[in-house]
């Protein structure tokens, strides 16, 4: 029982010197690196508690702790205290350059400001304002009722009312080709009849006279009047009879000979 009893206390005694974070000095104690570190339930609070109680968390605390100490009273931490030697060599070769009138730079930026102070800026007075133009809404010569003239950029742009500026690329044609030739409508599947007959008294022109149709130009009274002429004479004839496509035949004729006349003096 005596023997137990004593393998038991120091056994207990092992723990605690483990508990504390220190190597005991007893040949039964137990590295605390070695000691296998409790893991309590974490999907819950009270395992987030535990964990702070645990050896790992003590000194993570102690250390936080120690670097916010080092931080209030000397403002930097231990490790970052600059190495004496580097100073003293630093502090040399400066003074070996202030023989030589060379300064760092945070000296002659200093001088710098001091010699050259920069001039105080004024405040802007009420004097110094942009004065806008004031109008009558209600007049004659009320800028805002003109397109554009007399409003605000950006009230323009927001208003969607300023028209957007056409982009260079789009001056530029993007092929050199002729544009393609529309088919005039007397070419289609299904054409109306005047233009049908225009089409085809235009082809027995340009084969009667080559390259001589746009000297008297299509667009002339006289061959649109001929043209027109001669639809309505074979209208006249498909409706009516006799008299009334003899005189639009009479005129027909003439028209023919008068452009025909034209062309051969071009």
């Amino acid at each position: 029982m005596a023997a137990g009893s004593n393998g038991g206390g120091s056994e207990q005694c092992s723990k605690s010197e483990a508990d504390t974070g220190f190597l005991g000095l007893r040949p039964t104690s137990v590295d605390p690196a070695l000691r296998r570190r409790r893991r309590g339930p974490r999907n819950k609070k009270r395992g987030w508690r535990r964990l702070a109680q645990e050896p790992l968390g003590l000194e993570v605390d102690q250390f936080l702790e120690d670097v916010r100490l080092q931080e209030r009273t000397s403002g930097v931490l231990a490790h970052q205290i600059p190495n004496a030697r580097k100073l003293k060599r630093k502090e040399q070769l400066w003074e070996r350059l202030a023989k030589q009138g060379k300064l760092p730079g945070e000296v002659r930026r200093a001088q710098a400001r001091l010699l050259n102070p920069p001039a105080a800026r004024a405040k802007p007075g009420p004097q110094d304002t942009v004065q806008r133009p004031f109008y009558d809404l209600w007049a004659k010569g009320n800028p805002l009722d003109q397109p554009l003239e007399g409003q605000d950029e950006f009230f323009l742009e927001q208003t969607k009312k300023k028209g957007v500026k056409r982009p260079q690329h789009l001056h530029a044609k993007p092929s050199q080709a002729p544009a393609v030739e529309v088919t005039p409508a007397g070419a289609s599947y299904n054409p109306a009849f005047e233009d049908h007959q225009y089409l085809q008294l235009k082809k027995k022109l340009e084969d009667e006279f080559p390259n001589r149709l746009d000297i008297c130009g299509e667009g002339t009274p006289q061959v649109t009047g001929f043209f027109e002429v001669f639809v309505a004479g074979k209208l006249v004839h498909s409706k009516k009879g006799g008299d009334g496509y003899v005189d639009t035949e009479s005129k027909f004729l003439k028209l023919v000979a008068a452009i025909k006349a034209a062309l051969a003096q071009a």
